[in-house]
């Protein structure tokens, strides 16, 4: 009965895991090394980063994408927020929206 009582209270003063929110919204920002998610621990989708895990990672944020347009050297990927980002070879390399941009973009 001791044991049990002792057990009992060493789980109460364990820390529970961390609740998650379902409510929570995520947003995309454009940053001079690629994108970050805000309402993350610091996530991001840096210069770099392979087209599947950045467009996988991006979708979970946006929703899929809008269309992929592949050219020569550079794909585009377009989102329904207005915002492309670009690759070259397997690699992200660059995001353009409205009139910002940063890294390496495909030419228009």
């Amino acid at each position: 009965m001791r044991a049990l009582v002792v057990a009992l209270l060493l789980t109460a003063c364990s820390p529970a895991a961390p609740a998650l929110r379902q409510d929570r919204e995520y947003s995309i920002e454009p940053t001079t090394r690629g994108l970050t998610v805000s309402g993350t621990a610091g996530m991001e989708v840096g210069f770099g980063r392979d087209f599947t895990g950045a467009v996988a990672a991006l979708t979970k944020v946006l929703g899929p994408p809008n269309s992929m347009s592949n050219g020569p050297a550079c794909t585009i990927v377009l989102w329904r927020t207005g915002l492309q980002t670009h690759f070259t070879g397997q690699s992200f390399t660059g995001w353009r929206i409205e009139d910002q941009q940063a890294g390496t973009t495909c030419p228009a």
